[in-house]
């Protein structure tokens, strides 16, 4: 397994850190679900690639919320690739907890996990704000947009399939969305929902 990340990040320190997370999710999945059972290896391996491809795709921004983080897909592979970038995960589950002991057992530096749901981590003026803000977990992708708008400088990036999208270019006046393909997945996309600046 070690040597099969080796392959897709192509950095010894970097595929280190991502072999020590695989081993804590086979670990903590004996107590919680993480990820699917049937396939650990496989299903890790494939949530890796995915989360490489999206934030390779957005390396030139700083700092990322990731709404719903579960397991820590896609935004702790992330912050192993790019750990000078800033993240806060929110994550108001059970998992919550393994993000928390993830964080301290790799070390991670500038990340912090906040046990919330995403209308309650938005209900309070913040003076901090993200270049980004990141999901695959988030059912209510729409609320979400509307609800943490003031949140985010850029706007939103989500993993999601076709009808997800089409619900989220309703929002046509406050948000540009464009989706793209991921590679090897029939029905998965990256979506870019851009800020619309007001009053255009």
């Amino acid at each position: 397994m070690k040597e099969r990340i080796f392959e897709i990040v192509e950095d010894r320190e970097k595929g280190e850190k991502l072999f020590l997370y695989y081993n804590e999710i086979r670990n903590w999945s004996e107590k919680i679900n993480l990820i699917s059972r049937k396939d650990i290896e496989g299903n890790f391996l494939n949530l890796l690639k995915t989360s490489i491809f999206l934030y390779k795709k957005f390396s030139e921004f700083n700092s990322f919320v990731d709404i719903g983080a579960g397991a820590g897909f896609p935004s702790v592979p992330g912050k192993i690739l790019y750990p000078e970038k800033t993240f806060v995960l929110i994550e108001p589950g059970k998992r919550y907890s393994f993000l928390k002991h993830l964080i301290k057992t790799l070390s991670l530096k500038n990340i912090e996990v906040e046990k919330k749901s995403f209308m309650e981590y938005f209900s309070k003026k913040r003076q901090k704000s993200f270049d980004l803000g990141v999901s695959w977990g988030v059912k209510d992708k729409v609320s979400m947009l509307k609800t943490g708008r003031n949140f985010v400088k850029i706007g939103y990036v989500f993993i999601t399939g076709p009808k997800e999208i089409e619900k989220m270019k309703k929002l046509k006046r406050l948000y540009d969305v464009k989706a793209e393909k991921i590679e090897g997945k029939s029905k998965l996309f990256i979506a870019f929902a851009k800020k619309v600046p007001r009053g255009t």
